[in-house]
Parts: C-alpha cells; sequence; structure tokens
C-alpha cells in the first residue's frame, strides 16, 4: 500500500487521490474514514471527546486500513504518535510529502476545520513531528512551490526507482521453482532468493527439521518474515509453497509481478519423490500434497499475474516463458 505522511496542509488527500487515479487503486483519506466511523465532524468529535479518545479512534482505525487491501491511503498529520501504526509502516511505501511551516499553515485552511491549529505550540508541533515522518517514511518528496499534479508526478518518479523483485514465483513442491528460479535470474542477468533458503539460514537448520524440531507456528513466522524481507530485494524472489496461506503474504503480493508455476500430481512426484526427499516434501506424501493443493491452488491463482503450466515442460522451456511474460507481459 502507498501511504502518505506529513503534517497539516502538505496536501496529502489532493496528492493522494491523483496518484490513486494515476495507479488505478482506490483511495482512503484516514480522516475522512475516521468522521464515517464517529459519525461526526473531527472537530466536534476532539470538543465532545478531547484528543486521547480521538487518537485511540484514529490508530485502530488506520491499524485496519494497513491490514486491508492495496490502494493509496492519506493519514492524519498526528497518525504517527501511535508506535503501533508506526510498526505497521514497516511493510509499506511511505511518502513523507515535506512542506515548511509557513505554506502548511496558508494552505491549511479554517481553523475550525483544523483541530490543531486552536494549540499554542503548533511551531513545536511540527518541529517534533518533522523526524517521526522522516523515520517512517521510504521516500520524501518536497511539496512547497509545487502544484499537487507536479508532487504526484514527482512522488511516481521517487516510486518507480525503488528496489523490488523482478518476477515472484509461486507454487506447490514440486512445480520447480527453485530450478526455474535459478535459470531466469541468469537469462535477466540478476540474482535469485529463495526464502526457504532464508529460513533455513535464520534458524541454523534445514526447513525439514525447523518444521519439526520448532513447530509449524514458528517455521511460518520465520516465513513471513523471510517472504516479506525478500519482497523488499531485486532480482527472482522463489516463495515456499506454504506462504501462500499467509494473509500478509497474500497482500504483500498484491503489488508484485507473480507467476504461478503450475503442476499436476504426476509430473510433482515424478521431480521430487515422496519418499526420498530432504526438504519440506518429505513432510507431504501424495494424498497429503493432493489436500493442500485443492486449498492451496486458488491462493496461487488469486496473487498470480500470470499462471505457467510446467506439466511435461523443461525447465528451460518454463524459465523462457517467464522470461517473455516479465519482459514483454504476454506470452
Amino acid at each position: 500500500m502507498m501511504v502518505l505522511v506529513g503534517f497539516m496542509g502538505a496536501g496529502k488527500s489532493t496528492v493522494g487521490r491523483l496518484l490513486a487515479d494515476r495507479y488505478g487503486l482506490p483511495f482512503v483519506d484516514a480522516d475522512e474514514a475516521i468522521v464515517q466511523a464517529v459519525g461526526v465532524p473531527v472537530p466536534e468529535y476532539f470538543a465532545s471527546h478531547g484528543e486521547p479518545a480521538f487518537r485511540d479512534v484514529e490508530r485502530r482505525l488506520v491499524l485496519q486500513l494497513l491490514a486491508g487491501p492495496p490502494g493509496v491511503l492519506a493519514l492524519g498529520g498526528g497518525a504517527l504518535g501511535s508506535p503501533e501504526v508506526r510498526a505497521a509502516l514497516a511493510d509499506h511505501d511511505v511518502v513523507h510529502l515535506e512542506v515548511e511551516l509557513a505554506e502548511a499553515l496558508s494552505r491549511a485552511g479554517d481553523p475550525a476545520e483544523r483541530p490543531m491549529l486552536a494549540r499554542d505550540d503548533v511551531p513545536e508541533l511540527y518541529d517534533a513531528r518533522q523526524p517521526v515522518y522522516r523515520a517512517a517514511s521510504r521516500v520524501a518528496i518536497p511539496t512547497s512551490g509545487r502544484t499537487p499534479a507536479e508532487v504526484a508526478d514527482a512522488v511516481a518518479r521517487a516510486l518507480s526507482g525503488r528496489t523490488r523483485p523482478r518476477v515472484v514465483l509461486v507454487g506447490p513442491p514440486g512445480s520447480g521453482k527453485t530450478a526455474v528460479g535459478r535459470l531466469v535470474a541468469e537469462l535477466l542477468g540478476c540474482g535469485c532468493v529463495e526464502t526457504d533458503r532464508e529460513v533455513e539460514h535464520a534458524a541454523g537448520i534445514p526447513v525439514a527439521e525447523v518444521f519439526v524440531d520448532v513447530g509449524e507456528a514458528r517455521f511460518r513466522e520465520l516465513e513471513r518474515q523471510a517472504t516479506l524481507a525478500a519482497l523488499r530485494t531485486d532480482g527472482v524472489v522463489e516463495v515456499g509453497g506454504g506462504a501462500i496461506t499467509d494473509p500478509e503474504i497474500r497482500q504483500a503480493l498484491g503489488e508484485h509481478v507473480v507467476v504461478f508455476l503450475d503442476v499436476g500430481i504426476s509430473d510433482a512426484a515424478r521431480r521430487i519423490g515422496f519418499d526420498q526427499s530432504a526438504s519440506m516434501v518429505a513432510l507431504l506424501p501424495r494424498r497429503s500434497w493432493l489436500k493442500h493443493m485443492e486449498v492451496r491452488r486458488p491462493l496461487y491463482a488469486q496473487v498470480a499475474t500470470w499462471t505457467v503450466d510446467t506439466a511435461g515442460r523443461s525447465v528451460q522451456d518454463v524459465a523462457d516463458q517467464v522470461v517473455e511474460l516479465v519482459q514483454g507481459g504476454s506470452a
């Protein structure tokens, strides 16, 4: 999700709507969402319940929005006062719209609509919030003296240069993700990250041992961390077969180019075997594999930009098709 932060008057709502239109994404103004939730304007809620009550409503609503589907979200100037909100922003594209205090106040409009303008310490508040915005954001865009359209263009240019995978491969054991991923990386001239290997590095033991000795809950936690970290790297990312069951991972994959390598039971069994593998598939005999695929195939398809059938095909053939898709957008 793209999240705009900054002081009041920075233009978050106006710029956010322009960016949402540009990318074909929904736009949410957190302050407007709060008004819908509490049923009264923000100044009225401030006057009736006080700032602490407002911040509590804001915190809960923002956390809910951040856990929702991809879009563009404009946060109120004080939303980052919550440690929980700051922590939740770590997995999103946060853009700080910088604005000089004098220009912010000139843009802020009617003080009656901005309860924070009634404070006597607005300059001190401005100074205190700037390092918080900077620490939470990946991109900072100056807005003073620029039109909203110019700011939106600057945000788009900045985000286009962010580090992200060229392609993410998902699929079950036996789909050929590892072999295909390495060859695709070679063909594209980039690196390849295998999240199962990252889990092994973090745990210090093979994946199957993590699953058996430490337990599935801990394994999934390590898998989630490894996958979300991998999605902030460049090159090719190969995601473990069961990671797709994690809603947070599925949400994160929604912002990437994802290829689902589909495979049937006969090809999977031929490629990896169910009784001699030292990897996670040793825990997935034939019947269990089929049961898992019944649940997971719709999830793979849900996040996939493209689906590639690997049945009866060589690694080279599949890798060539993936590269063609990534480079040209059609097979």
